[in-house]
């Protein structure tokens, strides 16, 4: 059905579209006849305009806005009773080009949270604003707040506002307002500024779950107003934090007393509700203290070596929280040489010195998995490394050489196994450089080997090879010595 008052003037504006209608009023999109610019025209119906009860509540609203000037409130310009010679009455307001809040009380089209306090809050200031001045909104609901042309809100219809009564015993005569947003008390006649809290908490409700608390008839809904608490937000939406909810249920408290100080405080408590919520340390697993490291495991415990760790076990975690990158174990082992003769006793054949090189261990689901080694030195039977070499040629050349002149001395003394005992005694040392002959074991059958000029007779005929055989014995403990505290 078109409306008559299309493309009608209604004094500087021609109407163009129709909005919405109130309770005893419609609201029309209408175009400045000369500037061309928007405003949203309200016109009383017909039917009430011999009504001076409805004509008087309509102008009294138009005097309120106009008089409440606020960045939250629509504000009114202008106003007239009269149109053509004809009985019209209209003011005129600031248009809200995106519409109202109702087309987001649906469940497929949500605002997110951060955006739902922050629109309560402009809310609140709006109210706290108009209770400041003495009076009650009675009717806050989706569809009479609107949004501007930078989408913040802005507060409109004030057709029922009522001023704050001045007594605890006066109240208000008629039930006005919206019963899915009425409060309990607004119900049974007695209006107070916590009926708008309360009126604001289920808008609140309706934007972060999409639905009203309660349902029914009007009759069945004004009762669960009365008596039975709303259902749990975080049933209908899990994602909800739970300090949210519970700011949202105080100002829903039967009894006004209950609620926030006032609709300014309820605001600031819900968005401390959700920052306190939102700034939790929330569990990473990446985080450091969530990691749980298993030890690594040797495949053969050093037993008797004093080892230091050379590795440190680092968790890169940089400012942004980003994953873990890099892991090194600090169960890398470098322990200093053994004799040979001891790593026998320890299991035949052990590494000269235990060295792994270690890649970066895998993160998998949380957890630093022990890397394998892809580098391991390998056994050898002698276990000689390039840097030893040269040590161990000099002093098998030593031994072969001191040996050499022995048995020289030996031989020109008139012992003619002077060289035969000698080398004897060079297999010896070459055997104890190579740690394969223990040392005092070596000075003792040295001892019995150089005795033998002496059981043969032959020491006597020259004292030199006697002296000669003592200055041996000494230089082969000297060297003994120095091995075992090397080793």
């Amino acid at each position: 059905m078109t409306d008559a008052r299309l493309n009608t003037r209604l004094g500087n504006y021609r109407l163009v579209q129709y909005i919405g209608k109130g309770g005893y009023a419609n609201v029309y999109l209408g175009e400045h006849i000369t500037l061309g610019t928007y405003a949203a025209i309200k016109v009383l119906r017909t039917k009430y305009a011999a009504s001076e009860e409805k004509v008087a509540q309509f102008y009294g609203e138009a005097r309120l806005m106009a008089h409440l000037s606020n960045h939250r409130i629509v504000q009114v310009s202008d106003c007239s009773d009269r149109n053509n010679g004809e009985n019209t009455h209209f003011f005129v307001m600031a248009y809200a080009p995106h519409g109202s809040l109702r087309q987001f009380c649906k469940q497929d089209n949500l605002l997110p949270l951060p955006v739902v306090i922050k629109y309560i809050k402009q809310i609140a200031e709006a109210l706290q604003y108009v209770h400041d001045r003495g009076y009650i909104h009675r009717d806050v609901k989706p569809e009479n707040i609107l949004l501007d042309v930078h989408r913040n809100i802005w507060l409109c219809d004030f057709g029922i506002a009522i001023a704050i009564p001045v007594s605890p015993y006066e109240h208000v005569h008629d039930v006005g307002g919206t019963v899915e947003y009425m409060a309990p008390e607004q119900l049974r006649r007695g209006s107070v500024p916590a009926s708008d809290q309360y009126a604001l908490a289920i808008v609140t409700y309706v934007l972060l779950v999409g639905d009203c608390p309660f349902h029914g008839t009007s009759t069945e809904v004004a009762q669960q107003q009365k008596h039975v608490h709303p259902p749990s937000l975080r049933v209908k939406m899990p994602s909800i934090p739970p300090t949210v909810e519970r700011v949202v249920l105080k100002a829903l408290s039967k009894d006004p007393r209950m609620r926030y100080p006032n609709v300014w405080a309820y605001a600031t408590a819900l968005e401390q509700a959700y920052q306190a919520y939102d700034e939790r340390p929330l569990p990473s697993r990446h985080h450091p203290a969530n990691i749980h490291v298993q030890p690594l495991r040797m495949q053969r415990p050093l037993v008797d070596v004093q080892s230091q760790p050379v590795m440190s076990h680092q968790l890169a975690v940089d400012k942004q929280s980003e994953p873990l990158r890099s892991c090194q174990s600090s169960n890398a082992i470098h322990s200093e040489p053994l004799p040979f003769r001891r790593r026998k006793q320890l299991g035949a054949t052990m590494p000269l010195q235990s060295r792994e090189v270690r890649r970066p261990a895998p993160l998998i689901d949380g957890l630093v998995q022990p890397a394998q080694p892809h580098y391991q030195q390998k056994s050898r039977a002698f276990p000689v490394q390039a840097l030893d070499v040269l040590e161990l040629v000099g002093r098998v050349a030593a031994d072969v050489s001191i040996s050499l002149v022995l048995g020289g001395a030996m031989f020109a003394g008139g012992f003619g196994y002077g060289f035969a005992v000698s080398l004897a005694v060079a297999i010896l040392l070459v055997l104890l450089s190579l740690s394969l002959l223990d040392g005092w074991a070596t000075i003792v059958i040295a001892a019995i080997l150089l005795a033998l000029p002496v059981a043969a007779g032959t020491i006597f005929h020259s004292i030199i090879i006697f002296w000669i055989a003592v200055v041996y014995m000494l230089i082969l403990a000297i060297i003994v010595i120095s091995i075992k505290r090397r080793n």
